[in-house]
């Protein structure tokens, strides 16, 4: 059986800091992972109610959690045109 050593002595995740940033890098991928999971087992209505279409649910998630700067704008003026006073 072979076993693998992963030597933390530099560069960005040097020593027991550099542990620390490791898990807190995979509790966040875990967390996107949860959020697409949830996202995508939505179906078609459920997704249109949110505002939302299945091809930019990576984009969606991306700005939800701060990753990127946000780009879309939600206001309540298109949905009161369309649905009346």
């Amino acid at each position: 059986m072979k076993t693998t050593t992963i030597a933390l002595t530099r560069g960005p995740f040097a020593g027991i800091a550099g542990v620390h940033w490791l898990k807190i890098a995979h509790a966040e991928m875990r967390r996107r992972a949860r959020a697409r999971d949830e996202l995508d087992s939505l179906d078609e209505h459920s997704l249109r109610d949110l505002g939302l279409q299945r091809s930019e649910l990576d984009s969606y998630l991306a700005e939800a959690l701060h990753q990127v700067e946000t780009t879309r704008v939600r206001s309540g003026v298109q949905r009161s045109m369309e649905y009346g006073p």
